[in-house]
């Protein structure tokens, strides 16, 4: 009996060290993970709708006619025979489609190879200064065109359709129109920039040269942030939805790791010069993950003040600045430290920060202002006037600044020498980050309210181009600029 005992005293003495094991293996993921916690709107274990196949439409010269017609729906053939129907209803202009990409449907489809495409219209007609006259659709109200075409694992591709209007009408009054669909091919590399779309859970991969949509690419769940290294051809995804960095090839279009964060849910990112940090924003935690790319992992995560929001790298000093909106503050942070260097005082709410000439302009939301920095004393030397909101500032061409103001759906364009607003161009919805391509004087402009990407010609001030992309497009990234 004495034996007995004392085998199940230890064993529960082993229990108890054991569970002792775990709570404490417990704790140090907690510690590990910063105290992180969900994003608002964006749980982490939700069913998405992963919908993911994007249908463009363009014509390749100006039509004569003013024709129209009903799209009613789309079904694509497999090589096994079996069909996929997507319902939609969209009317297609000619003129639209010569004007810009046409975005027909963002549509779920199922991953494999299809051979066959059905279009079905609902009407069509043909229109001059005087009067519009209806045309007689095809048989059955369907046209079919050859495809080969391939949806990847992850569901997530784009497929672009070509059409001719002014050889769609035959007899002058039959529709038969002919379309030629082929898949998505990777823009080459010197021309592309990067726009996260947060509600469709994909990078959208733009032509800077022909101002298009070029490809999609599948990567976590709400990407908001994205920064761009060509020297190693990478591109970086901050999946504010599933908590992980996305690092894509930009050469190939694709996905080739995925970087935990600590649990924590990034929102912004910003590499040093070099490429070798990159930076990730935590908002969540009240704090930023340091990674070190040339292993990809991350070694540290430095705490700062509330809300941080937008983060930006000082190429010239090595170092980055990161806003925090509740706190009114920007912390000045080196990579290879585990606390901020400094912490200085801004205006209300800012947001948005850019380095110009060695110099800092943080966006303030809440005062409608720009906070000038001057380094290395990290003074405000002064404000600059920014009616509207400003959330986010870019570095543009020829000594500018562009503010964007979400409150007047407007771009500022602000001339850093003398600190004043030269002129305002148009934004679009709810204009958000920015890029500028200062090769080319453009500007590329995120609008979150209306699911498109704006492009601004620096010059002239005028919109070049709109392009429908993906929901919620948040962060926009071009590389070497």
């Amino acid at each position: 009996m004495g034996m007995q005992a004392t085998h199940r005293t230890e064993r529960r003495g082993a229990a108890a060290i054991a569970l002792a094991a775990l709570l404490l293996a417990a704790l140090l993921g907690a510690l590990l993970a910063g105290g992180c916690a969900r994003l608002a709107g964006e749980p982490k274990d939700a069913a998405r709708d992963r919908t993911g196949v994007f249908l463009y439409l363009t014509c390749t010269r100006k039509p004569a006619t003013g024709i129209r017609f009903q799209l009613s729906g789309l079904r694509f053939m497999a090589k096994d025979g079996t069909w996929t129907d997507c319902p939609l209803e969209r009317l297609v202009d000619a003129e639209e489609s010569h004007a810009g990409q046409v975005l027909l449907a963002e549509t779920p489809l199922p991953r494999g190879t299809y051979v066959r495409m059905a279009w079905r219209f609902g009407g069509a007609w043909v229109a001059d200064a005087r009067k519009s006259v209806a045309l007689v659709l095809p048989d059955d109200g369907t046209t079919e065109t050859a495809v080969d075409l391939a949806v990847p694992p992850d569901g997530r591709t784009a497929f672009f359709a070509e059409w001719d209007p002014d050889q769609a009408v035959v007899d002058s009054y039959r529709f038969e129109p002919r379309f030629r669909v082929q898949g998505q091919r990777m823009a080459m590399t010197d021309v592309q920039a990067f726009v996260a779309c947060a509600g469709s859970d994909v990078v959208m991969v733009l032509d800077r040269e022909q101002d298009a949509v070029a490809a999609v690419i599948g990567v976590g769940r709400g990407p908001v942030g994205v920064a761009a290294d060509p020297a190693r051809s990478r591109v970086y995804v901050a999946n504010a939805g599933s908590g992980d960095i996305s690092v894509i090839d930009a050469a190939a279009g694709r996905v080739v790791a995925t970087l935990p964060n600590a649990g924590c849910s990034p929102t912004d990112l910003a590499l040093s010069a070099d490429g070798k940090w990159l930076l990730a924003v935590n908002p969540d935690a009240d704090n930023v993950s340091v990674f070190d790319t040339s292993v990809l992992s991350l070694v540290r995560q430095i705490t700062v003040e509330r809300e941080p929001a937008g983060i930006t790298a000082d190429p010239g000093r090595g170092l980055f600045y990161v806003a925090s909106a509740a706190a009114n503050t920007v912390a000045v942070l080196d990579p290879t430290r585990a606390e901020p260097v400094r912490t200085l005082r801004v205006g209300l709410r800012p947001t948005g920060l850019a380095v110009l000439d060695s110099v800092l302009y943080v966006a303030n939301t809440g005062s409608d202002n720009i906070s000038v920095v001057e380094p290395p004393s990290f003074a405000v030397a002064t404000t600059i006037p920014a009616p509207g909101a400003p959330t986010w500032v870019a570095p543009c061409p020829a000594d500018r600044l562009c503010v964007a103001g979400a409150g007047a759906d407007q771009v500022s364009l602000v001339y850093a020498p003398t600190r004043m607003v030269l002129k305002t161009l148009p934004g679009g919805r709810g204009p958000g980050r920015m890029a500028a391509d200062l090769e080319r004087r453009k500007l590329f402009v995120a609008n979150e309210d209306s699911a498109e990407v704006a492009v601004l010609d620096l010059v002239s001030g005028r919109v070049r181009a709109v392009l429908p992309v993906g929901r919620q497009p948040r962060g926009v990234a071009v590389p070497g600029q």
